[in-house]
């Protein structure tokens, strides 16, 4: 997969998963952004997420590795820092459910890549023909 196709896929998670379910806008911040789609803060986390992806399909042969990138992943989202003056430990700030929302998208957008995949494949051998 190339990068372009890479980021929008990633992209199209990200858009599902917060047009699915708004309120959890507030796990990157945007809880009040109107014009979330087009903030910093999105595109780093879209970033981030196609960082991890690469490093999964690069090492699919070595599964803790895989395993390593994806908890990576989520660690950054399962905890924030204590407010100041509080205890040093994490706490958690992100509820189960956006991550069952986040396996949606995620099927969601690769089913979308999927038939514009095979939507690109017809059409090319359409003109081929």
């Amino acid at each position: 997969m190339d990068r372009a196709t890479e980021i929008e896929y990633c992209r199209n998670v990200f858009e599902t998963l917060f047009k699915r379910e708004p309120k959890f806008l507030r796990v990157i911040d945007l809880q009040d952004c109107e014009e979330w789609k087009i903030h910093t803060n999105l595109r780093i986390h879209i970033r981030q997420f196609c960082d991890m992806l690469s490093d999964v399909i690069k090492h699919l042969n070595d599964p803790q590795l895989c395993l390593n990138s994806i908890r990576e992943f989520g660690s950054s989202y399962a905890s924030e820092p204590s407010p100041e003056g509080c205890s040093s430990s994490p706490r958690p700030h992100v509820p189960s459910a956006f991550w069952e929302t986040f396996i949606f998208a995620l099927n969601n957008a690769a089913k979308d890549m999927q038939v514009e995949t095979s939507s690109r494949s017809s059409e090319v051998s359409y003109f081929i023909v």
